[in-house]
């Protein structure tokens, strides 16, 4: 049995929440839990060649939706502006839904 501790109300953690694959809402940040391929287009003229130019960011990488891309509503896509854990610049581009399946993608509160 052990023993409970009430915490002050101040000092009461926070419950984390978390987004779906297919409902990051614009102008939100979010921390990704795995790495992600950051495409440098929606419908590149030359998708093979696009390709070469994917960045896969790391887990952790904290991401702010530009805009969403609903075209077809089963798997949308996220522009996106990624900086790292530690706040550094990573560049802009696009994230498909597909892509973030399987992960925890936690809502970050300013």
């Amino acid at each position: 049995v052990g023993v409970k501790y009430a915490f002050p109300t101040r000092a009461q953690p926070t419950a984390a929440e978390f987004a779906t694959a297919k409902g990051l809402r614009q102008g939100v940040r979010y921390r990704l839990s795995r790495q992600t391929p950051l495409m440098p287009a929606r419908h590149p003229a030359d998708p093979l060649g696009a390709i070469a130019f994917m960045r896969p960011i790391p887990a952790g990488t904290i991401i702010t939706v530009l805009s969403v891309e609903r075209s077809d509503a089963s798997n949308p896509w996220y522009r996106v502006k990624a900086a790292s854990a530690s706040g550094a610049d990573m560049g802009t581009g696009w994230v498909n839904s597909i892509a973030l399946i399987g992960q925890e993608i936690r809502v970050i509160r300013p």
